[in-house]
C-alpha cells in the first residue's frame, strides 16, 4: 500500500520534470488504420494537460504516414480522482467499442491500470513511477509479463528521494505532508516506505495538507525531525505560507513537484535535467512497436531519470543547516531572491569596473603624471632663473682693522640674481625628447589598457567557461547516478551481474573527482577575475552567462560578427581590419614617438659641431650692516696722526679715495663652443644615427607583424565561428545516441560497455561544444583588440560613424 502512497508523492516532482508521457499498447493494427484512443486523466488541467500534449505530439509525428491516431474520448476526474473511481472509469473504456486504446495520465489512473486485473484493452499507464514499490514484479527481460498493459517505471526514485533527504540532514522522524487521498490508495503506506530507509528506525507520520496551511504546519508533532511535502493541490500563495511555516518550525523540507516549490521557499528537491522529449519518444516507440504486433507485456518498463537536486541556500540559512561540501558541489544553490550585495554584472559592466577600479591601471596613471613633470623639467632650463640670497660674515678683529676700510669684522650682505639661457641645443634637444617621451609613455598606457580589457574579458569568459564546464561535469555525474539505479534494477530483476553495479559505482568515484578538478578551476578563474577588479579575492561573483547559441551577447550585430556568415565580404573585411590595426595601434605610436625623440638626438649631435651655447646673467649685492673693526673706512683725522706723517696719509687718501658704497651690480653675456672632447661628439653622432636606423627597422617590422596578426586573428575568429555549429551538432548527435543507447540499455537490448562509450561522447562533445563557443568569442574580442577599440565601451554614434566607413570601404574595388 504505501508503495502506492510514495509513488502517488514522487508524481508531480516527475511530472514537472517532463519526463512523465504517456506510453501505448495493443495488438497488431494494419497500417494505414485509425487507432482511436481512450484517455483517462487524473485531472486535464495544469501539469497533467501539458503532459498529454506533447505525449499526442510525439505519437502522431511518429506515426505519420503509418497510422492514424485519435484522442477523442477522454475522461477527467478532477476533483474525484480516487483510486476506486479510476477503476470505474477503466471499466467505462474497455466497454466502449468506440475506443482501441487506453491510455491512463495521472498516478492515480496508472496505479488503478496496474492493479486492474484484468485488462480486456491494450492500455498503457505511465505514470507507475516505482512499480515495484506497488508490488509488480518485472519479468527476467524487464516487462511487465501482465496481458495488454504497458507502463513505464523509474527504478529506485523512492530510495534516491528518501536519501538525498538524509544526506541533507539525518533524521529518524519524518513527517509525510500531503492531500488526504494519498491513503486511498495505499493505507499501509508507513511500513512499505520505511524499508527504503535501511540505515535507521524510521518513524513516519503523515500528515493531510489542507487549505489552511497555518493548521497543517501545527498539526506537525514538535518531535519531528524532517518533512516531504506534495504539494500538487496547493496554489504558489499557499505554498510560500507552507514553506514559511516549515522555516519557523526549522524543518528541513523536500519537495515532490519539484524546482516551483523550492524556488517558492522549500529547502530542497530533486528535479530531472533533460525535457520531456526524452521520455515522449520512449512511450511514442512502444506505441509503434505495438502497433506491429508487439506484445504490450513483452516491452521493457524501465526508465531511468538523470535527476539532479536542487537546493535553497536561503532556506538553510534560516533554519541553521551547514551544507555537506560534497551536496554543495553536486546540487544546484538557487536563492528564493538574488542577494543585493552582488547583482549580476555583464561583460560590459565588468569593463567599465576594470578601467575604474583595476590597481595595475592606476600604477600606470602615476607614471603618466609623473612623466608631466618631466617634461616640465626639461623645459624649465629653458626659462629665466632667479635666485636670491643672503650672507653673514665674521672675520678676525685685526684682519679687519688692517684692512683700510675694505672689510668689516661683521658683515651682512643680501643678494639676487638672475640669468637666461639664450640659446643651447642640448636643452632645447632635451625639451622636445622630453615631450616626445611623454607620447611614448601615453600610447604605452594605452596599449596597456587595450591588453588589460582584453584581459579582463577573457578571465570573464574563462569563469563562463569553467562554470560551464563544471555544469557539464556535475550533469555527467548525475547521468552516473541515474545509470547506477538502472544497473541495480537490472541486478535486481536477474538481467546483469554485480559487476555492472559496481562499474557505475567506480565511475561514479571517478566523477566525482572530475567535478570537484572543474569546482576547483571555477573558483581559481573566480578569484583572477576579483583581482582584476580590486574585489575580495574570495568574494562572490555573480556573473550572467553567455548563451550557447550566442544570443544576445551585446555584439552579433557587428559588422565583423555578420561578415563571417558572408564570404563575399570576408576578405575585405580582413582587409580592412588588418588597415585599421596599423593605423591605430599604439604600438606603433608609440615607438613612433620613440623615432621622433631619436631624430632629435641625432641633430643636436650634429649641431653641437657648430652651435654655440648663449647665456645672459646678471647680479646685485647690498650690504645690510657693516660693524666692528674695520666698518668706518679710511676716513684719517689729522689730530691723531703726528705732523711728519700727514703727507704720506693725504697720499693715501687721494690714491684710493673713499670706501666704496654698499651696492653691487654685475651684468655678463657669455658664449661657449666646445672644440674638442676626446672624439666624444662624433661618437654621439655615430651611435645617435644607428639607434635611429635600429628604430626604424624595428618599426617597419612591428607594422608587418601588426598586419599579420590583424589578418590571422580574422583567420582564426572565422574558423572558430564556423566551428560552432559543427561542435554544436556532435554535442547534439552525441546526445541522442546517449539516450538511445540508455534507453536500449534499460530495455537489455546494450550492454554496459555501449552505454559507457555513448555516454563519454556525449561528456566530451559537450565540453567541446562550450569550449567552442568561449574560443569564438576570445578570438572575437582578440579583433577588437587589434582593432584598438571594444564595440562595448564606445557609443552609439561613433559605431555607426565606423559602420559607415566599413560599409564604404567594402562596397569599393
Amino acid at each position: 500500500m504505501i508503495r502506492r502512497l510514495v509513488c502517488l508523492l514522487i508524481f508531480p516532482c516527475v511530472l514537472a520534470c517532463g519526463w512523465l508521457l504517456p506510453a501505448l499498447a495493443g495488438e497488431k493494427i494494419p497500417e494505414g488504420s485509425t487507432v482511436r484512443f481512450g484517455v483517462l486523466f487524473d485531472d486535464a488541467t495544469g501539469l497533467l494537460a501539458g503532459s498529454f500534449n506533447s505525449m499526442e505530439l510525439q505519437i502522431t509525428e511518429l506515426l505519420a504516414g503509418e497510422y492514424v491516431p485519435v484522442f477523442a474520448r477522454r475522461i477527467s476526474m478532477g476533483e474525484n480522482a480516487t483510486f476506486a473511481a479510476a477503476k470505474v472509469k477503466l471499466d467505462e473504456l474497455m466497454a466502449d467499442p468506440a475506443v482501441d486504446l487506453i491510455l491512463t495520465v495521472g498516478y492515480i489512473s496508472s496505479t488503478a491500470a496496474l492493479h486492474h486485473g484484468h485488462l480486456s484493452k491494450p492500455t498503457i499507464a505511465p505514470f507507475a513511477l516505482d512499480a515495484q514499490m506497488q508490488g509488480m514484479k518485472p519479468t527476467l527481460t524487464g516487462s511487465s509479463g501482465i496481458r495488454n498493459l504497458s507502463y513505464l517505471s523509474a527504478p529506485e526514485i523512492i530510495s534516491t528521494h528518501i536519501d538525498v533527504l538524509y544526506r541533507i540532514l539525518p533524521f529518524n522522524k519524518l513527517a509525510v505532508m500531503g492531500p488526504p487521498t494519498m491513503l486511498d490508495l495505499n493505507p499501509d503506506w508507513r511500513a512499505d516506505m520505511r524499508q527504503y530507509h535501511v540505515d535507521s528506525e524510521l518513524e513516519i507520520t503523515f500528515i493531510p495538507l489542507m487549505p489552511d496551511i497555518a493548521a497543517s504546519v501545527a498539526a506537525i508533532p514538535m518531535d519531528i525531525e524532517a518533512v516531504s511535502v506534495l504539494t500538487s493541490s496547493l496554489n504558489y500563495t499557499q505554498i510560500e505560507e507552507l514553506a514559511e511555516g516549515l522555516k519557523g518550525r526549522r524543518l528541513p523540507s523536500f519537495s515532490f513537484v519539484g524546482l516551483p516549490d523550492v524556488e517558492r521557499g522549500i529547502l530542497a528537491c530533486l528535479r530531472t535535467n533533460r525535457e520531456s522529449d526524452r521520455f515522449s519518444r520512449r512511450v511514442a516507440m512502444n506505441v509503434r512497436r505495438i502497433l506491429f504486433g508487439a506484445e504490450p507485456s513483452e516491452l521493457p518498463v524501465s526508465f531511468s531519470l538523470d535527476s539532479r537536486l536542487i537546493i535553497n541556500k536561503a532556506t538553510a540559512r534560516a533554519i541553521g543547516i551547514d551544507l555537506p561540501w560534497e551536496l554543495r558541489l553536486e546540487a544546484l544553490l538557487i536563492e528564493e531572491a538574488p542577494s543585493a550585495d552582488t547583482p549580476t554584472i555583464g561583460l560590459s559592466e565588468v569593463l567599465h569596473e576594470t578601467l575604474q577600479a583595476n590597481l595595475d591601471l592606476k600604477t600606470r596613471l602615476e607614471v603618466i603624471a609623473a612623466g608631466r613633470q618631466s617634461v616640465k623639467l626639461a623645459r624649465a632650463g629653458k626659462l629665466p632663473q632667479l635666485r636670491i640670497g643672503a650672507q653673514g660674515l665674521i672675520i678676525d678683529e685685526d684682519r679687519a682693522a688692517s684692512s683700510m676700510g675694505q672689510s668689516a669684522e661683521r658683515t651682512v650682505t643680501a643678494s639676487a640674481s638672475v640669468s637666461q639661457l639664450l640659446y643651447d641645443d642640448q636643452v632645447w634637444a632635451n625639451h622636445a625628447i622630453a615631450g616626445y617621451l611623454q607620447d611614448q609613455r601615453e600610447q604605452q598606457y594605452e596599449q596597456f589598457r587595450l591588453d588589460l580589457i582584453l584581459g579582463t574579458a577573457e578571465a570573464y569568459l574563462n569563469l563562463l567557461r569553467a562554470q560551464t564546464l563544471e555544469d557539464i561535469q556535475r550533469d555527467n555525474l548525475q547521468l552516473s547516478q541515474s545509470n547506477l539505479q538502472q544497473a541495480r534494477f537490472r541486478e535486481k530483476i536477474g538481467a546483469a551481474g554485480p559487476a555492472e553495479v559496481y562499474r557505475w559505482e567506480t565511475k561514479i568515484a571517478q566523477d566525482r573527482n572530475h567535478l570537484i578538478q572543474a569546482n576547483s578551476r571555477r573558483n581559481l578563474a573566480e578569484i583572477e577575475l576579483n583581482r582584476i577588479l580590486n574585489r575580495p579575492l574570495e568574494g562572490e561573483l555573480v556573473i550572467e552567462p553567455v548563451d550557447l547559441d550566442l544570443k544576445d551577447i551585446g555584439f552579433e550585430e557587428s559588422w565583423i560578427y555578420l561578415s563571417f556568415t558572408e564570404p563575399g565580404r570576408f576578405r575585405k573585411t580582413r582587409e580592412w581590419v588588418a588597415n585599421c590595426a596599423v593605423g591605430n595601434s599604439p604600438e606603433l605610436q608609440a615607438l613612433a614617438a620613440g623615432i621622433a625623440a631619436q631624430e632629435r638626438v641625432l641633430s643636436s649631435a650634429n649641431r653641437a659641431h657648430y652651435l654655440p651655447t648663449f647665456a645672459l646673467q646678471g647680479s646685485f649685492d647690498h650690504i645690510l650692516d657693516r660693524s666692528g673693526a674695520g666698518s668706518e673706512g679710511m676716513s684719517i683725522d689729522p689730530a691723531t696722526i703726528p705732523s711728519e706723517q700727514i703727507a704720506a696719509a693725504q697720499f693715501f687718501s687721494t690714491a684710493f679715495g673713499d670706501s666704496p658704497d654698499d651696492n653691487n651690480w654685475s651684468v655678463s653675456l657669455s658664449l661657449s663652443l666646445p672644440l674638442f672632447e676626446g672624439g666624444s661628439q662624433r661618437a654621439r653622432q655615430l651611435k645617435a644615427r644607428r639607434e635611429l636606423a635600429r628604430l626604424q627597422a624595428q618599426h617597419a617590422a612591428l607594422s608587418k607583424y601588426i598586419a599579420q596578426s590583424a589578418y590571422a586573428a580574422t583567420h582564426t575568429a572565422g574558423a572558430s565561428h564556423a566551428n560552432l555549429r559543427h561542435s554544436r551538432d556532435a554535442a547534439d548527435a552525441a546526445a541522442r545516441t546517449m539516450a538511445v543507447v540508455q534507453d536500449a540499455y534499460a530495455q537489455g537490448a546494450a550492454d554496459l560497455l555501449s552505454l559507457l562509450d555513448a555516454q563519454n561522447a556525449a561528456l566530451v562533445t559537450d565540453q567541446m561544444a562550450a569550449s567552442a563557443v568561449y574560443d569564438f568569442l576570445n578570438d572575437y574580442l582578440r579583433i577588437e583588440r587589434t582593432l584598438g577599440r571594444f564595440e562595448l565601451l564606445i557609443d552609439e554614434e561613433e559605431q555607426t560613424r565606423e559602420r559607415h566607413l566599413v560599409e564604404d570601404f567594402l562596397a569599393g574595388d
